[in-house]
C-alpha cells in the first residue's frame, strides 16, 4: 500500500509540474463588449501570422470574463492564445500579449 501511495504522490507532482496556465488579465478595448472581443480575439489568435509563418499548430484560445476575483466581468477578461510545435502540446508558445495588443486590449495588474 505504501508503494502505491508513493507512486500516486510522484505521479501527481509530475502532473502538476507539466501544467501550464497562460491566462493573463486584460482590459477590453474601449467600445468592445465581451462577445465582440471574444470573437475578435479568437479570430486573430487562430490566424496569427507570426505563428503561421513559424509553422506552428494552433492549439487553443480562451476569454474568461472578469478578473481573478470574479469582478469587472464586462470590462476585463482572463485571456490566452496558444500555439505549439506540430501538435506537441508539451512545447506551447503563447501569443496572448501580441494578439491582445493588436486589438487594443491593455494588461491589468491584479
Amino acid at each position: 500500500m505504501r508503494f502505491n501511495l508513493a507512486a500516486l504522490i510522484v505521479a501527481s507532482a509530475v502532473g502538476v509540474a507539466q501544467a501550464y496556465d497562460f491566462r493573463l488579465l486584460y482590459a477590453l478595448p474601449s467600445g468592445d463588449d465581451m462577445v465582440e472581443f471574444t470573437v475578435d480575439f479568437g479570430n486573430a489568435c487562430a490566424h496569427w501570422a507570426p505563428a503561421l509563418a513559424a509553422n506552428l499548430t494552433f492549439e487553443d484560445f480562451n476569454v474568461l470574463p472578469g478578473d481573478y476575483h470574479g469582478n469587472n466581468t464586462e470590462t476585463e477578461a482572463k485571456i490566452y492564445c496558444v500555439w505549439n510545435q506540430g501538435g506537441n502540446v508539451h512545447e506551447p508558445t503563447a501569443y496572448t500579449k501580441d494578439v491582445a495588443a493588436s486589438l487594443g486590449a491593455t494588461p491589468v495588474s491584479d
